[in-house]
């Protein structure tokens, strides 16, 4: 009966995505009815969702640095839209690309969810997607900025209140509008509310954050959903990572005559030595592959940097 209400669902035009959604949730109803007692075994264990990846429906986009700062800059000049001001609405995008956070989380919060000494965001429980506390970091400028703006209003109210969350793609194609960027490009992607969270995690990724890094800060269950999902890279964007390779022009320079000091120097003619062998183990604990090429361990002593989408 399950099998034929999701076939129903697919036949109303539901995506891959939403059926697996409704899935997940009567399998675990199914699971807790076994782990409770209220019956002998789960008879959807052997149900398994389809591959969301063949069916998006949306595919969404990220900006260029000088478009969003057009668009911030478009918005803060903008008429009000549902209660929030032009102003209001810049603040909202900058919050939205340096946080991650999500539209209806965004719409949650109040001055008290800032500690501004600490620079942390916390968004209650209640409105998390993973229905826990989750307590986000900020970054300096923002703090300088929200220090001022959120100074004056009521420490319990909403900062961005009303109904704007559940028209956020319409109120930010608004501004786009205005600040002449295309909502859809010609590729039929999108850049709609949602893609700020994806423009903050791209923007990790380009700067060089550890994946691991990214997945805390994205707030998600699997480091391929940050990866795979949420990261927007072009081979160009990741040409830097070259940077990281090593260089071995400078060692045939002077022509085929110094052929075998440059094997000697690159070490391809010899044996590897245990002090090789004891020195690559000590750099292999204080680095790793990122996507800007070599950088240190986010364990070793260098702090790793941190991503710039806006000015």
């Amino acid at each position: 009966m399950l099998q034929n209400w999701l076939a129903a669902l697919q036949a109303e035009g539901k995506s891959a995505c939403t059926r697996n959604h409704y899935l997940r949730a009567v399998k675990a109803f199914t699971k807790w009815l076994v782990q409770d007692g209220r019956a002998k075994a789960d008879v959807l264990t052997h149900l398994a969702g389809v591959n969301a990846k063949s069916d998006r429906r949306r595919v969404r986009r990220t900006l260029a640095e000088k478009d969003l700062a057009g668009l911030v800059a478009a918005a803060a000049e903008g008429e009000t839209f549902r209660g929030i001001s032009g102003t209001d609405r810049a603040m909202l995008y900058r919050v939205a690309l340096l946080t991650g956070l999500r539209a209806h989380e965004l719409g949650s919060l109040t001055p008290r969810s800032f500690d501004l000494k600490l620079r942390t965001v916390t968004v209650a429980a209640a409105y998390s997607k993973r229905r826990r506390e989750d307590v986000l970091p900020l970054r300096r400028d923002l703090v300088a900025a929200l220090r001022t703006w959120v100074g004056l209003r009521p420490a319990r109210r909403p900062l961005w209140p009303g109904s704007w969350s559940n028209v956020a793609a319409r109120m930010l194609r608004v501004d786009l509008d205005e600040a002449k960027i295309p909502y859809q490009d010609a590729s039929g992607a999108y850049f709609d509310f949602h893609a700020l969270r994806h423009q903050f995690i791209s923007d990790l990724a380009a700067s060089g954050a550890h994946p691991k890094e990214a997945q805390v800060l994205a707030r998600h269950s699997t480091i391929s959903l940050t990866m795979d999902r949420y990261t927007h890279l072009t081979a160009l964007d990741a040409a830097s990572a070259l940077d990281g390779l090593p260089m071995f022009a400078h060692q045939f320079a002077h022509g085929s005559g110094n052929h075998g000091n440059s094997l000697a120097t690159t070490g391809t003619h010899r044996q590897r030595s245990d002090d090789d062998a004891s020195r690559d183990a000590v750099e292999g604990k204080a680095r790793f592959r990122g996507k800007k090429g070599w950088r240190r361990h986010p364990d070793s002593n260098r702090g790793s940097r941190i991503c710039n989408p806006l000015p």
